[in-house]
């Protein structure tokens, strides 16, 4: 998730470090085995399903609270279902594609957009976040 979208669902108001990211939480880079990131037809977000013969490059957050998940859960909605995974050898959550393999396009997603903060930015705005 860009670090805006989360200050944004978070409601976080506090100090962001020179990435855009909210202090106090932990960043780390992972990979994640055994699951592809593909592009959901028509819309800018993506969508993490099984594929045994793929990987999806993220970033896991710690330091999250019960509240903060509430407001992830709320966020993502319906078409996920969050579930629990090993990264690393660590006990992570990832929020997992369940809305239907119908409304996914057979490409990865194009993760270009959140390079451009404008756009980052109008998004948000569309999406009422």
């Amino acid at each position: 998730m860009h670090p805006r979208v989360l200050c944004r669902v978070l409601g976080y108001n506090g100090d962001i470090d020179d990435n855009g990211r909210p202090s106090g939480l932990g960043f780390q880079h992972s990979t994640l085995i055994g699951y592809t990131r593909r592009q959901v037809v028509g819309l800018k977000y993506p969508a993490v399903i099984a594929d045994a013969n793929d990987s999806v490059d993220g970033v896991v957050v710690s330091g999250l609270t019960a509240e903060d998940m509430t407001l992830l859960d709320a966020f993502e909605g319906d078409e996920y279902d969050r579930r629990s995974v090993t990264i690393g050898g660590e006990d992570c959550m990832v929020y997992y594609w369940i809305a239907g393999a119908d409304r996914l396009a057979n490409k990865s997603w194009d993760t270009s957009f959140l390079e451009d903060e404008a756009q980052v930015q109008n998004w948000l705005e569309a999406e009422g976040v």
